[in-house]
């Protein structure tokens, strides 16, 4: 299952790439494609825009949900939950330890 999913998205990657590649911001939008300069081209510019923003917001959305399912499948095969819990731990010694009779409680003095 994770393997189809990687598969999957790498394709929605690629699609992804060029739709936003084919894209513009000018008013020569799809030149060559039937959304340009021609008055009677089959799509006008208007509607090949709308048609590529609705496909790159398509694209985007089942991009992030592969990459969500990705995500969860991950997690249900990790077997620790944390990598905190890896690091070994040492145990302090306790605060309220008695003081051995031959050491001294008074701290040195400096001259």
């Amino acid at each position: 299952m994770q393997s189809v999913l990687v598969v999957l998205q790498i394709i929605l990657a690629v699609f992804l790439i060029g739709l936003v590649l084919i894209q513009r911001t000018d008013d020569s939008s799809m030149g060559g494609l039937g959304g340009g300069m021609g008055g009677n081209s089959l799509i006008s510019r208007r509607s090949a825009g709308n048609l590529l923003t609705r496909m790159t917001t398509l694209i985007a959305l089942f991009f992030a949900l592969t990459s969500l399912g990705l995500t969860i499948l991950a997690q249900r095969e990790v077997k620790s939950p944390s990598l905190l819990e890896k690091i070994p731990t040492e145990k302090a010694a306790p605060l309220n330890t008695p003081v051995q009779s031959g050491e001294s409680q008074k701290p040195a003095q400096s001259e």
